[in-house]
């Protein structure tokens, strides 16, 4: 029998950021949905502008607090009572996590270390019945399993073989997760996301980059021969795909989220930045010519992965879940949003130097 699980009050830590913000969007205008609770550290890519269209929902509280602070973290859960935790908090920029590996393990690591002390914790407080129906849905990346060869997809359960700082921290969370399953019977679905992009998406990452320096007519960095090749899932997609695990997920298990089925859809970075700039000069011609002749090939960056790649046939089969945007519309669209939102990319460049 299919697993119906409802969800009715819900804490997502990292809900400012670019996938939490999201999903709390995607939460709140759902049946049944009594509270949601956002609790973010707002960092530097954690913005109050990307949720505060939210405040008006009184269903809806944010908590600045860090995940790393586990009195915070208790007094939280203690005083919302959610039934359900959404981890999302975490460092996840690959250069980022280069440049300040220590960043990376105390926010990732501790952070998450923090989480389920936190929420076991409270299991082991509520009555019998209440903690039998409570879950932690910890997001994880395709990260983990590191480069693939063309023609390969990871399945659940595959080998971890991390490759960069973020990459491994990512992975030390996950195991985490697994360990306070099997040690406590803590309950517990792990989520593997592919690439996403979409709006609100902070101006470091390839897409928003590629759409701003077009934008403004600047240099496009792209690193190496750009043909690394990544699955591009759109946030929305994810959100609902996260929400899908929550509700639907067999509890201890893994669920791959991804665009790309069997080799199909997956696109180089050079051809997701090709078309960035083609949608920018159809939404803002340049007097100057095509913005292609902007995209320019820098040193690559240390370990940098070849090829990402999913199998999410798993998600598709046991909880009915599927991409809805095509690739091409989905830049388009994105490349829309981030030209007509001047405040939001604004507030954004002046956190970037956080």
């Amino acid at each position: 029998m299919p697993i119906q699980r409802p969800l009715q009050r819900v804490l997502v830590t990292g809900g400012a950021g670019f996938i939490g913000s999201a999903l709390l969007r995607r939460l709140l205008a759902r049946p049944g949905i009594e509270g949601v609770r956002n609790y973010d550290a707002l960092t530097y890519a954690g913005l109050p502008e990307s949720v505060a269209e939210l405040e008006a929902d009184p269903r809806y509280g944010l908590v600045h607090a860090d995940v790393t602070d586990p009195a915070a973290l208790t007094e939280t859960i203690d005083a919302f009572r959610p039934d359900v935790l959404m981890h999302l908090a975490a460092e996840s920029h690959v250069d980022r996590s280069i440049a300040d590996p220590q960043r990376f393990v105390t926010t990732n690591v501790v952070g998450t270390a923090t989480v389920l002390a936190a929420w076991r914790a409270y299991r082991d407080r509520v009555a019998p019945a209440e903690a039998d129906g409570l879950l932690l849905l910890h997001v994880s990346t395709d990260e983990v399993y590191g480069s693939l060869p063309a023609g390969e997809a990871a399945v659940e359960g595959d080998l971890y073989r991390p490759s960069s700082p973020y990459s491994a921290a990512k992975a030390g969370a996950d195991h985490l997760v697994q360990a306070y399953r099997r040690t406590y019977g803590l309950s517990s679905i792990l989520a593997y996301p592919t690439n996403n992009y979409g709006p609100r998406q902070f101006p470091e990452k390839l897409v928003p980059l590629a759409t701003l320096r077009a934008l403004r007519n600047e240099p496009i960095p792209l690193y190496g021969d750009g043909l690394q090749v990544r699955d591009w899932l759109h946030v929305d997609d994810c959100a609902e795909g996260l929400i899908a695990i929550a509700e639907r997920g067999e509890a201890a298990g893994a669920y791959h989220l991804g665009a790309a089925t069997a080799g199909e859809r997956e696109w180089s970075n050079r051809q997701v930045v090709e078309a960035i700039a083609d949608g920018v000069d159809e939404l803002r011609p340049s007097v100057d010519g095509p913005r292609r002749r902007l995209i320019e090939c820098v040193d690559d960056r240390p370990g940098h992965d070849r090829r990402y790649a999913l199998d999410s046939t798993k998600a598709r089969t046991e909880l009915g879940w599927r991409p809805t945007r095509e690739l091409s519309l989905g830049i388009r669209e994105t490349v829309r949003w981030y030209l007509e939102n001047p405040v939001w990319v604004a507030a954004a460049e002046r956190r970037g130097g956080q």
